[in-house]
């Protein structure tokens, strides 16, 4: 039905492999878990093949192995070459999925820029020191990474600690 409401569409067989509900073609929609009916959502706004896609928080309230899900098909729509603008509040969804994140406060553009990049400014406005109770040593948690310094925190070169 919702192909016909476009000059060009996608074949129902292939948005269905594509969203992963090919086993439950079916099946009507009251009996699809959350899970499955936003990626049903996703899949009706891949039949017209548009070649921007707008995704409202598609993961919000669905559980751990849905939300992978969601992403697993905005990352086939990303080799596919599609567009998706993607609102999320999720920043690890939005590292993950995302080239560029803007961040919106109040309706005005706060920042845009790559994730590692709003990350490394963001961990180093909010760097963390911690002294050991000996003083000789102190460690910087800067860019998700943990590193030591030399004696009192001084100039010493840093290296990777592993976090226990």
């Amino acid at each position: 039905m919702f192909a016909s409401f476009y000059p060009r569409s996608k074949h129902a067989a292939e948005v269905l492999e594509m969203i992963n509900l090919t086993d439950h073609r079916d099946k009507r929609v009251k009996s699809l878990s959350g899970g499955q009916r936003q990626r049903l959502a996703i899949g009706l706004a891949m039949i017209s093949d548009p070649q921007i896609i707008f995704l409202d928080e598609p993961t919000t309230g669905l559980d751990p192995q849905a939300r992978r899900n969601i992403w697993d098909i905005v990352l086939k729509l990303k080799e596919l070459g599609k567009t998706t603008i993607l609102t999320t509040h999720y920043m690890e969804e939005a590292e993950k999925l995302s080239d560029r994140v803007c961040i919106v406060d109040q309706g005005r553009v706060v920042t845009l820029d790559t994730p590692a990049a709003l990350i490394d400014r963001l961990t180093k406005e909010r760097e963390v020191r911690l002294s050991f109770q000996d003083g000789d040593d102190c460690v910087v948690r800067r860019s998700g990474r943990f590193v030591r310094h030399g004696r009192h925190g001084g100039d010493a070169q840093e290296r990777a600690v592993k976090a226990a």
